[in-house]
């Protein structure tokens, strides 16, 4: 993929996240608007350290990403987009998950996606190195049970597997995780800090490891911004990357619901 093409679809990727944040107002101010969907959020996050729990798709750089979720009760589309903040593309995942299950005490959702991860590759032209910017493609699905112990505590169980769609990449990826979230716990009467902290096993083809990591969000009542940051280290792994990595995130969120009449 050379320069043009990649600015090409940063335009493209902006362009859907604008038309879908467009689409929320519109949606408010339709009657029918319910019928097609229940739910709506979108959030923009700056980081200074592109983090993700795959290593392989971790940029390690200063970056920007859209979330968007729509959807009706049970069934949601839930894109994420991910750029260096230097315009340039990191990856693009586009979830559809559905709620198989959801109880007060208990819920099992599964999802699926897509996605496009992007990686500069270096080669040699007329005798001089050029570095392109690759698009690799992937495949994935989850599972997602979860059961609430308290109002504020609750432990669960995430398993994705991920399958890779073109040559030299990961053709398998298993993401087996031990997760646990305290919510609200209230360090004044404005300021609430959640933490869920998670232990996973990931496989990457024929390596593997053992990791732990923990997500920090502090949040203000009635505020859209908040604050969170992933540390990740490494308990024993063959797969290689740093052992401990971390990052500080500032959010901005909202979400709208639809109620029908």
């Amino acid at each position: 993929m050379n320069f043009l093409k990649s600015r090409m679809l940063i335009k493209q990727a902006i362009l859907f996240f604008i038309f879908f944040l467009t689409s929320h107002f519109s949606f408010g101010q339709q009657e029918d608007s319910t019928k097609a969907i229940s739910h709506f959020s979108a959030a923009v996050s700056a980081t200074n350290n592109g983090i993700s729990l795959l290593p392989n798709f971790s940029l390690g750089k200063p970056a920007v990403i859209f979330n968007m979720a729509m959807g009706k009760k049970k069934l949601s589309f839930e894109p994420e987009m991910r750029f260096a903040m230097t315009g340039k593309p990191w990856s693009f995942l586009f979830w559809w998950r559905y709620k198989v299950v959801k109880t007060n005490k208990f819920s099992f959702n599964i999802g699926a996606h897509p996605a496009i991860a992007f990686k500069e590759k270096t080669f040699i032209n007329d005798g001089e190195p050029k570095t392109v910017l690759a698009a690799q493609r992937f495949f994935a699905g989850e599972l997602s049970p979860n059961y609430t112990l308290t109002k504020n505590i609750s432990v669960g169980v995430y398993y994705l597997h991920s399958f890779g769609l073109d040559k030299d990449v990961t053709k398998n990826t298993d993401f087996v995780a031990l997760r646990s979230s305290f919510s609200d716990i209230k360090i004044s009467k404005q300021l609430v800090l959640k933490i869920a902290p998670q232990v996973y096993y990931l496989k990457l083809d024929n390596k593997d490891g053992i990791y732990t990591s923990a997500t920090i969000t502090l949040s203000k009542k009635d505020s859209p911004f908040f604050i969170s940051s992933i540390i990740s280290k490494s308990i024993e792994s063959n797969i290689g990357g740093k052992d401990f990595v971390w990052n500080v995130s500032l959010h901005y969120a909202f979400h709208k619901d639809y109620v029908k009449s």
